[in-house]
Order: C-alpha cells, then sequence, then structure tokens
C-alpha cells in the first residue's frame, strides 16, 4: 500500500522536504510506520517519543491500521513566545 507522510515546522526544515510517498506492506499500523521512518532518518529517530500522529485529518494512537491512500502527517511539539 501506498501512504502519503506530511511533515511540519522544524521537521520539515530538517528534512528538507513537506510530504512524500511510502510504500509499505499491507496491515502496517502507525506504529510499525513511525519506526520505519525512524530507521531511515536521524531527525524523526530523534524526535519519535514525542511525534504525534494525524491520519486523515484525525489525532490516532500508534497502532492504528493504514489503508491504501491514507494520509499521514506527523507533528513535533512547538515552544512559542
Amino acid at each position: 500500500m501506498t501512504v502519503t507522510i506530511h511533515v511540519f515546522a522544524s521537521l520539515r526544515e530538517q528534512l528538507g522536504r513537506s510530504s512524500w510517498t511510502e510504500t509499505l506492506p499491507d496491515g502496517t499500523d502507525t506504529e510499525a510506520l513511525l519506526r520505519h521512518l525512524a530507521l531511515q532518518s536521524p531527525e524523526i529517530a530523534i524526535l519519535q517519543d514525542v511525534i504525534r500522529i494525524a491520519l486523515n485529518d484525525r489525532w490516532v494512537s500508534t497502532a492504528t491500521s493504514l489503508s491504501q491512500g491514507d494520509e499521514v502527517a506527523l507533528l513535533t511539539p512547538v515552544s512559542g513566545g
């Protein structure tokens, strides 16, 4: 299956892109996706414990099943002042 990954803020800047597609085995869940992405990217690996996941514009837990064509947003904590 193919899903689209979106990243924002500092993670987008660190990765140098705001979205891309990933081809994953059927049955992959958001937890497995995050592990997969962490292996590919040290920027994601460092933040994987604090990344929040939205699936098709809804917040989800780290063990939510993915389907063909899903859109996954990885959001990191932000600070402001």
